[in-house]
C-alpha cells in the first residue's frame, strides 16, 4: 500500500501546480488585456486593431482561469 501513495501523491501534486500555473498566466493575461483595451481609449489613442487583440486576449484569459480547477469547467 506504500508503493502506491507516494505515485498519487506525485500525479496530484504535478496537477495543482499546472492548475496553479494556468489559473495566474489566465489572471495576468485578463490583467495585460484590460489595460490594452481601457488604456488607449482612455488616452484618446482607440485603434480597431488593438481592440480586437485585446477582445482576444480577455477571452483567453478567461478560458484559461474557467478551466483551471479539477472540477467542472465554467
Amino acid at each position: 500500500m506504500s508503493a502506491r501513495e507516494p505515485k498519487q501523491f506525485i500525479v496530484v501534486t504535478t496537477r495543482m501546480v499546472s492548475n496553479e500555473r494556468q489559473l495566474r498566466v489566465g489572471i495576468a493575461l485578463l490583467v495585460a488585456a484590460g489595460a490594452l483595451l481601457f488604456v488607449p481609449t482612455a488616452l484618446g489613442a482607440f485603434t480597431q486593431a488593438s481592440a480586437a487583440v485585446a477582445v482576444l486576449g480577455l477571452a483567453g484569459g478567461a478560458v484559461l482561469v474557467g478551466t483551471a480547477g479539477d472540477e467542472r469547467p465554467v
